[in-house]
């Protein structure tokens, strides 16, 4: 991968982080402006829909994050393509290793996210497992608060986001957004640092 090639993935692991902690902010306007939507007569549902696709945009563009630096294996098409699909699994893992020692990254990433991503983008498939498995018929779904506000069995409680220590709850599975906005917040200063001052190193041998 030659130098401007590798820049090319720089901004773009810097885009995604700005996308993602853009909705984050969003969803920390959602509780700053809370009082005075109540006041307002706001329709309380339809914001909280918002705040919803807030919280998911903010997952999306963290994942992609994600995948910019620690790549899926692309999927094997037809026979035929095999030595296609061979050299996009090379390219692939190459460029995560290269635009990570480019960035100073070790090799970690934050867990649960890609978890907490997959429930929401395969939503369908966790209400078709809801239905097969509970036992009461509750649902409980875009829930706001402490979870011990939660009056149900958790596997029956869908989306739950709990502000006061950004924690989303998932059918009984707790994941920290907290600790996915730091991480995201460095990984953005890092690639910032990176594109202003054109710090890319060659390409590995």
């Amino acid at each position: 991968m030659t130098p401007f090639q590798l820049h090319i993935y720089i901004c773009e692991v810097e885009l995604q982080c700005e996308l993602s902690l853009a909705a984050a902010e969003s969803v920390n306007k959602y509780f700053k402006g809370q009082r005075d939507r109540v006041k307002a007569g706001t329709d309380a549902e339809r914001v909280q829909v918002q705040l919803f696709g807030s919280l998911h945009s903010f997952l999306t563009h963290a994942a992609l994050v994600s995948r910019l630096l620690w790549p899926s294996i692309p999927r094997r098409g037809r026979e035929k393509e095999r030595g296609t699909h061979e050299r996009r699994h090379t390219q692939a893992a190459n460029r995560g290793k290269q635009v990570r020692r480019a960035l100073g990254i070790q090799n970690k990433q934050p867990s649960g996210q890609r978890t907490l991503r997959d429930h929401l983008e395969h939503f369908d498939e966790r209400l078709d497992d809801w239905v097969l498995t509970s036992n009461r018929s509750t649902f409980i779904d875009l829930g706001v608060g402490p979870p011990n506000r939660v009056f149900g069995p958790p596997l029956d409680t869908m989306r739950w986001f709990d502000q006061t220590d950004w924690t989303f709850h998932f059918r009984g599975e707790r994941f920290d957004l907290s600790a996915l906005v730091a991480w995201i917040k460095t990984i953005h200063g890092l690639a910032a640092h990176v594109r202003r001052h054109d710090a890319t190193i060659p390409p590995a041998a």
